[in-house]
């Protein structure tokens, strides 16, 4: 092998390695975390923006200006001046047609005079697709230090960037990192307001939980326990075992109020590891705590296809909390006897929807609207022992876990209650 060659199978190395080093670092999982967190991927445009890439090619002289966030395996345009279709209809590009990536990889700007001859970009395809001969870009920084992307400009001829030229371009690119970072602390205030109020909101409902629910077993415990003692001299034994039946049963349903209250408030709390689940081997469990309520009710149990219920990720004794509120649900609200029926799909996006059928009176959509409310019980379920916490315990679980809650049903058709979460 000759010099000439040699000298090319190391360029080409050293290019393939450089390459590698910048896809790592495109990927690299706290930067994309940090990028979805600016939530500015795929956003329509916003004036805010779109001023400061107009003024980068007005005083740059430059055709093409662009605000750039590169993503995991592309380039999404925030703002855009001078594109031409189909690039300035799709507002991005995959990143074999991006500068960009090199800015975000190094944490530094690019200079690029003449893309051509540029041993980092010749072969870029914007050089053909895009007519970009010459290219200036600022990376755009986070506080913690995460590159998010460039404001670049590009011109379609070969240009030398003075020192004028990069000020300017680094100026603009501080004051759009300045409007990202402001955008996101108006979030992170609006979330965090969002979240007091949600809190203030919980805090009403434990009080008038405790206040009303809580308070009647404790009244009726009190009162009979009351009674029993003054007349225990008159009263036979049956009688007596009537009232210490009944004492029973109402300090029962007090404790499964405070247990239920007391899930709430970890579920709240709590962050938890995300372990892969055997979904039917936990229904399983749940149908198994709830044998007692299962074979007083008479309810038939349609069990799915074990290979049917795909695994998901998830905690595992709150999941099983899921499954044993809507199993207890169709028990109670289902038919004479209850026909309860299981069943599971994938979803798009990497989730797997998990389902519950009861053969139950049915409810209106006005009805359906209000089930997952906390605190509340509809008014025709009030000759149903309960409390109103469940459906509360299973939306809350559900989205501290990334997934989502659903119900649908139909007056004399009985109702199925879902829930979802992601696969992996």
């Amino acid at each position: 092998m000759g010099g000439a060659e040699q000298e090319h199978h190391r360029k080409i190395n050293w290019m393939s390695d450089d390459m590698r080093n910048v896809m790592e670092a495109v990927k690299d999982p706290q930067r994309l975390r940090a990028l979805a967190n600016a939530q500015l991927l795929d956003t329509p445009d916003e004036e805010t923006f779109d001023r400061l890439t107009r003024l980068a090619s007005r005083i740059l002289k430059v055709p093409v200006s662009l605000i750039s966030l590169v993503d995991i395996d592309r380039q999404f345009f925030k703002s855009q001046v001078g594109l031409s279709d189909p690039w300035l209809s799709l507002r991005q590009t995959p990143l074999s047609h991006s500068f960009c990536k090199h800015v975000v990889a190094s944490g530094e700007m690019l200079v690029v005079e003449d893309a051509r001859q540029h041993p980092v970009v010749c072969d870029n395809l914007a050089i053909r697709d895009l007519d970009v001969a010459s290219y200036l870009g600022m990376p755009l920084t986070t506080p913690d230090g995460f590159h998010l992307g460039s404001l670049c400009v590009v011109d379609h001829e070969p240009r030398n960037w003075t020192a004028d030229d990069i000020e300017v371009l680094q100026t603009l690119a501080q004051s759009v990192t300045a409007e990202i970072q402001l955008r996101h602390e108006v979030m992170a205030k609006e979330q965090a307001l969002a979240d007091l109020q949600h809190r203030n909101e919980e805090l009403d409902a434990f009080a008038h939980t405790v206040s009303h629910n809580l308070k009647n077993p404790i009244s009726a415990i009190m009162g009979w326990a009351g009674l029993n003692m003054r007349y225990i001299e008159q009263a036979s034994i049956a009688e007596l075992m009537e009232g210490m039946q009944y004492i029973e049963g109402q300090a029962e349903h007090a404790n499964d109020i405070i247990n239920a209250l007391l899930l709430l408030a970890t579920v709240s709390r709590d962050d938890v590891k995300l372990h892969e689940l055997n979904m039917y081997n936990v229904l399983d469990d749940a149908l198994a705590r709830l044998q007692q309520q299962i074979e007083t009710s008479h309810a038939i149990i349609k069990m799915p296809e074990h290979n049917t219920f795909m695994h998901c990720m998830g905690y595992r004794p709150w999941i099983e909390e899921i499954w044993v509120n809507y199993i207890t649900n169709a028990i109670k609200y289902g038919g004479k006897p209850p026909i309860i029926e299981f069943g599971a799909e994938e979803m798009p996006g990497g989730c797997a929807r998990y389902w519950i059928k009861d053969n139950g009176e049915g409810l209106k959509q006005e009805d359906l609207e209000k089930l997952f409310i906390p605190f509340s019980r509809l008014p025709k379920t009030s000759r149903v022992e309960g409390h109103g916490l469940g459906l509360s315990i299973v939306l809350r679980i559900v989205e501290k876990l990334g997934g989502q809650v659903d119900v649908t049903s139909k007056v004399g058709e009985g109702t199925t209650f879902s829930f979802s979460l992601p696969v992996r």
